[in-house]
């Protein structure tokens, strides 16, 4: 699902199939580079019924992880293991961490919450 099939999701305003879950985005990809990956994820979280915070916590249910991490404030880029959210996110036993091919098969019905 890329942004064609993003705005079929939007417009089809009864697609709640990530309700009750929360959110935490994090890094970028070679498609998706700085905030545009998080704008992306956040926009298919939200048109599915998704919260997205901004923080892991113990109420986070996935962590979307890009594949690189980048630090605004240095300018640097790296693994994404070495960001603070996914730091954090391998210590809590309720939060997955998955990438962005994963929501959006969450989304379309070829994964589901077990796999």
């Amino acid at each position: 699902m890329r942004l064609a099939s993003l705005r079929s999701a939007k417009s089809g305003a009864s697609d709640t199939s990530l309700a009750g879950l929360t959110f935490v985005i994090t890094g970028e990809t070679d498609e998706y580079q700085g905030d545009t990956f998080g704008s992306h994820c956040r926009g298919v979280v939200e048109a599915c019924g998704g919260r997205v915070t901004s923080a892991i916590s113990g109420v986070t249910d996935y962590l979307i992880a890009g594949t690189v991490h980048y630090n605004p404030f240095l300018g640097t880029r790296g693994p994404i293991e070495n960001g603070s959210k996914y730091k954090k996110a391998v210590t809590m036993n309720k939060c997955k961490i998955v990438d962005l091919e994963f929501i959006e098969g969450l989304v379309d019905g070829s994964m589901t919450h077990e796999d």
